[in-house]
């Protein structure tokens, strides 16, 4: 009897533990650039769209990525999904052309002592009447390659919210779909919710501003990708010793 009055015990105090550690988390939108009006001059799903047009906010702030260690997909739909202009004169949270870029992915901090950030993204596609095209599954690139993003602390636009070690290479340590994806590193300069990170596609060496569909007739084209973020070493170790300390405990009682 004693026994399971010690199990039970042991059980409260890991679950009580567990709920009192805050989730880390990231709110996810996604940046897209207008740069053409004209679909005759659409150069393909993932070539060079260019870096002139005004940037718009594609469901700002309106999903979540938890750090569970666990690949998350995020889809967003521009003809459809609410816009919140961002940068440039033409940034008027109105889709004014057919096409454009993807030009950042927004990570905003929600606070509550998340940081530094480990990100993998993989599988990025776009979804149009011709079906499921893959922009960057990160297969064919070389380990410590930078492709299609540039470094966290590249944009002057959130440079200021990063500090120290910093990057967005190719890795094999993970992968949702074949070996390989992009690890990114980052650390906001503190806690506070209003912090964010742009990273951003311009003028990358590899697949720089590629270029997706927005609007086609009878078709809402969708953009998406898979993020993976993994918790904050702290975290797992203080979860450990809760674990540890419990069982001693237990043990002890025998």
């Amino acid at each position: 009897m004693k026994r399971t009055i010690w199990q039970l015990l042991v059980v409260v105090f890991v679950l009580s533990f567990v709920a009192s550690v805050q989730a880390e988390m990231l709110q996810i939108s996604l940046g897209i650039r207008e740069t053409g009006s004209d679909p005759n001059s659409f150069p393909g799903i993932g070539a060079n769209g260019g870096s002139s047009g005004g940037i718009e906010w594609v469901n700002l702030d309106g999903q979540t990525l938890v750090a569970d260690n666990q690949w998350h997909t995020f889809t967003f739909t521009p003809s459809t999904d609410t816009l919140t202009g961002f940068a440039g004169g033409s940034a008027n949270a109105i889709l004014d052309t057919v096409w454009g870029t993807i030009e950042h992915i927004r990570f905003k901090s929600t606070g509550s002592n998340q940081k530094p950030w480990v990100v993998y993204i993989d599988d990025i596609t776009q979804t149009w009447s011709g079906g499921t095209h893959v922009i960057a599954d990160f297969e064919d690139d070389a380990v410590g390659s930078a492709v299609l993003f540039r470094a966290p602390s590249f944009s002057g636009s959130t440079s200021a919210n990063i500090v120290g070690t910093n990057s967005a290479l190719v890795t094999d340590e993970t992968a949702l779909s074949g070996s390989q994806s992009c690890r990114v590193e980052f650390d906001f300069v503190d806690d506070a919710d209003t912090k964010w990170l742009r990273l951003t596609t311009f003028g990358a060496a590899n697949l720089p501003n590629p270029a997706v569909w927005f609007v086609e007739d009878g078709f809402n084209p969708t953009i998406s990708f898979s993020l993976k973020a993994v918790p904050e070493p702290s975290t797992l170790v203080l979860f450990g010793l809760a674990i540890g300390g419990a069982l001693l405990l237990w043990r002890r009682q025998r």
